[in-house]
């Protein structure tokens, strides 16, 4: 295939295959021709390869690779390495995308190639049972922002604007990034990191993307299912958070040792991931093991330095009350009290999903 304007990865592990073949079909009929489709298969142990292989024998701008399971971070640097288009996006494999996206993003190109790495639009939350709700990262507008404080904002705000329901700029999905930018300054998704990923990961290309421009378009439809939303137990959530906040401070060492502004801010991103914690493995772990047997999993669990040295240092002055709560409660290693916040908050949410979504 010569080369052409977008390259459109798209991981595919284990995705339903009513989803599966809806995601490809609308990467497939976009309007804008001019593109590749990267389907990667990562190992996935049912028909997914197979239908990714029939697709490719429908049509010539579809590659199919075919992997041992590595992971999505993996799955992304293999996409990016086999890609010949001038720009990369990243579409997953239970999603789907409006029929003009590219069409779209192909303006933003033309307007602000000399200018922008990064160009980026917004989508919608689609839940099993039919409702879309907008997801909105910023006002409806199209703009372009080319000072790199400016764009980091977006995704490591300064310390005292942020709270645990502060909406980020950290997805990889609906973006597109000029693959040179992301090769020549070896920019890649860490391997093995397993959360939060595409927070690293944008916050490296914003340390080097000459320009960010937005379009006020929503494009995407990040699918909403049931156990996805409703966050079901992880064993491994601890290690994952660990793997993401030791990966945060190292980032902040690497490119804003002498800036503790950047530290802070750093705490205040490790913070929540802590509290998920609770809801993701330690509130469920005490349903079946009791209350005492999870304390003492917290207790071993949460003395990691990165996560004491969030807690301790974070300096909570103009934080939401919520956040200066989980502080206070971590600090003090106050792990019962927290417990039960978090057990309290969990079931109030789950209710309030629900409920308002009828599932």
């Amino acid at each position: 295939m010569n080369n052409c304007l977008f390259s459109i990865i798209v991981p595919v592990y284990k995705v339903p295959y009513n989803l599966l073949h809806r995601s490809i079909q609308s990467v497939i009929n976009q309007s804008y021709k001019d593109i590749e489709i990267i389907l990667i298969d990562d190992g996935s142990p049912d028909e997914c390869g197979k239908i990714c292989d029939e697709y490719a024998q429908k049509d010539n701008r579809i590659k199919v690779i075919h992997q041992q399971n590595g992971g999505l971070s993996v799955v992304r640097n293999v996409g990016v390495e086999a890609a010949t288009g001038e720009w990369v996006s990243f579409v997953d494999g239970d999603d789907f995308i409006e029929t003009d996206t590219y069409e779209e993003v192909y303006k933003l190109v033309k307007k602000y190639d000399a200018e922008a790495d990064v160009i980026s639009w917004d989508g919608y939350a689609d839940f099993d049972n039919g409702i879309s709700r907008p997801i909105n990262f910023f006002k409806d507008e199209e703009f372009l922002i080319k000072d790199k404080n400016e764009m980091i904002n977006l995704i490591l705000p300064k310390y005292h604007t942020a709270s645990f329901r502060y909406v980020v700029y950290e997805v990889t999905w609906a973006r597109v990034y000029r693959r040179q930018m992301l090769k020549e300054n070896g920019i890649i998704n860490i391997p093995g990191l397993a959360r939060a990923q595409d927070l690293i990961f944008n916050l490296e290309v914003l340390e080097y993307a000459k320009g960010l421009a937005n379009t006020k378009r929503h494009l995407y439809h990040y699918v909403m299912q049931a156990e996805a939303a409703t966050k079901k137990y992880d064993e491994n959530i601890t290690k994952k958070m660990v793997h993401f906040s030791n990966a945060l401070m190292e980032y902040v060492a690497k490119y804003h040792n002498q800036q503790q502004e950047f530290y802070q801010r750093a705490y205040v991103k490790i913070m929540p991931k802590i509290v998920e914690c609770f809801a993701q493995k330690y509130v469920p772990y005490s349903e079946k093991n009791g209350t005492l047997s999870t304390l003492k999993v917290v207790s071993e669990e949460l003395d990691e330095p990165v996560f004491r040295e969030a807690v301790e240092k974070m300096d909570g002055t103009g934080n939401i009350w919520k956040m200066k709560v989980f502080q206070f409660l971590l600090k003090n290693k106050l792990y019962y009290p927290l417990f039960l916040v978090c057990k309290l908050n969990l079931k109030r949410k789950e209710k309030w999903f629900k409920k308002t979504h009828k599932l």
